[in-house]
C-alpha cells in the first residue's frame, strides 16, 4: 500500500473544468455524494489510483462532487446519467468509454482495467501518428 499523503493529487472537477479536464487522455472518474459510505470507502483507493498515475502523462484520476449545487454539479451529474454513488466512468479525449463501471473497486483490479485502456489508447494513438507520417 501506497503511503498516504496529506494533500489530495486525485482532481477534483465541477462543473466549470469537466470538458476541459476530460478532452486529453484518459481520466477515470467517480462521481460522489459526501454521505454516501461506499464512496468514503473508496476515497483511499481513489487516491492510491491517483499516486501511481500521477507522473504517467496520460491518465488522471478525478473525483466530482455532485451535491454541490453552488458548482451546478447536480446538472453535471445528471448530464453524465449519474443514477447512484459511487458512480465510476473512464473517459478518453472527452468521449465516455465506461458509464457505469460494476466491477471490483479494490485498487488491483481497477489499475488492471485501467492499464488495458491505456494500453489500447496508446497504441491507437501510435497508429495514428504513422499514419500521419505517411
Amino acid at each position: 500500500m501506497l503511503a498516504q499523503t496529506s494533500r489530495s493529487i486525485v482532481l477534483h472537477l465541477g462543473s466549470d473544468n469537466f470538458e476541459e479536464k476530460t478532452r486529453t487522455g484518459l481520466v477515470l472518474m467517480k462521481f460522489v455524494s459526501p454521505g454516501c459510505e461506499h464512496c468514503k470507502k473508496l476515497d483511499a483507493v481513489w487516491e492510491e489510483l491517483a499516486q501511481l498515475y500521477e507522473d504517467s502523462g496520460h491518465v488522471s484520476i478525478a473525483s466530482v462532487d455532485c451535491s454541490n449545487i453552488a458548482s451546478m454539479n447536480p446538472i453535471l451529474c445528471a448530464a453524465q446519467e449519474v443514477e447512484s454513488f459511487p458512480t465510476i466512468s473512464l473517459y478518453k479525449e472527452g468521449q465516455k468509454l465506461v458509464s457505469n463501471y460494476k466491477g471490483k473497486r479494490q485498487l488491483e483490479d481497477l489499475t488492471v482495467g485501467l492499464k488495458m485502456h491505456l494500453d489500447i489508447w496508446e497504441k491507437e494513438k501510435h497508429i495514428s501518428q504513422s499514419r500521419e507520417e505517411l
